[in-house]
């Protein structure tokens, strides 16, 4: 004699990966490339959004380092949106793009006195997704790959076929070149 089973039954035994839930190890970053061979993650905590918008919704603003792009709008607030390669000194094709591919990060400053949050807007040649990494598994020393980004590194991942360098989103937000070039004007 057969026994008939329910239709949760029969999904169950036929899907048991999701009725079963499997728990994750390791913290959530946002991958994304810089130039032609450097990839690097940030924390997916620090990320608010990310957009693909039109260059003319960025205002350029005058007398501004080269790695400003100027000021943009989202969700009701104004923002700086910065050229994350040319910052940290990362070589790129000299591509005028109609489109920019925006990373919006939140960045907790602390001035000593009271702590602040500071949205910025980070272009970024190409956007990959998210993946998940064990922060055990972050190399502390890194090999100096081009000499603009050592600052802003936290680290390196080797990754299943390249190494991801861990970037260190408040170091951005504090960048000597963002201060220097207003103060010399």
């Amino acid at each position: 004699m057969q026994t008939t089973q329910k239709p949760i039954e029969r999904l169950q035994a036929l899907l048991p990966d999701v009725f079963e839930p499997q728990t994750q190890t390791g913290e959530l970053y946002l991958k994304f490339h810089l130039g032609l061979s450097l990839t690097v993650v940030i924390p997916l905590v620090q990320v608010v959004e990310t957009l693909r918008i039109s260059a003319h919704q960025v205002s350029p603003i005058p007398n501004m380092p080269a790695s400003v792009l100027g000021l943009m709008s989202h969700q009701g607030k104004i923002l700086w949106a910065l050229d994350l390669p040319k910052l940290l000194e990362v070589p790129q094709k000299d591509v005028r793009s109609r489109q920019y591919d925006i990373i919006v990060v939140e960045v907790m400053l602390d001035d000593g006195q009271e702590s602040d949050c500071q949205f910025l807007g980070l272009y970024v040649p190409q956007i990959q997704g998210t993946l998940r990494m064990n922060p055990e598994d972050l190399i502390p020393s890194f090999e100096e790959i081009m000499p603009g980004l050592a600052p802003y590194l936290q680290g390196q991942f080797q990754g299943e076929d390249e190494k991801l360098f861990l970037l260190d989103v408040g170091a951005i937000c504090s960048a000597e070149s963002l201060y220097v070039y207003a103060s010399s004007s």
